[in-house]
């Protein structure tokens, strides 16, 4: 095995053997863990502390990818978050969170995220327990993006 794969595999098995020390839930290990690709996104970063309460890991695995982003930057390719996608309509956490996600994948200018979202459109909505309101504008959003597609 190569020094960088080594490497890269000891900041992955360090980064989860941390974090799984503040994590209370199972579904809230998982949504971190899928969150990750979406961390390097500034938009999403933020305002991670508004999401401190509901899912208290998601900040704590933001710092612990950043001691590892060397490594771990190399594995978020567009493929990576456009997998995620799917896993994001079937935890049935932190949907403010999973709905920031989405939104910026809906709202992103590559096809692949894109077409994975309007893919996995109803399981999200169904998922978050989406207001009315908020349903709608995503609709309206989708409506959009399928025009430009």
């Amino acid at each position: 095995m190569p020094d960088v794969a080594k490497e890269t595999l000891a900041a992955l098995i360090s980064l989860i053997s941390s974090f799984t020390e503040c994590v209370e839930k199972e579904a809230d290990f998982w949504l971190s863990v899928i969150s990750l690709p979406w961390l390097q996104t500034m938009e999403l970063v933020a305002d991670l502390k508004h999401f401190d309460l509901a899912l208290p890991a998601l900040s704590k695995i933001y710092n612990l990818s950043l001691r590892c982003s060397q490594y771990l930057c190399k594995f978020f390719a567009l493929d990576i978050k456009a997998s995620t996608i799917p896993a994001l309509g079937h935890l049935n956490v932190c949907p403010e969170w999973r709905r920031k996600v989405y939104i910026a994948a809906l709202t992103s200018v590559e096809i692949s995220l894109l077409r994975t979202a309007v893919e996995h459109f109803p399981s999200f909505i169904f998922s978050t327990g989406s207001s009315f309101k908020e349903t709608l504008y995503i609709f309206h959003l989708l409506n959009k993006l399928n025009k430009c597609l």
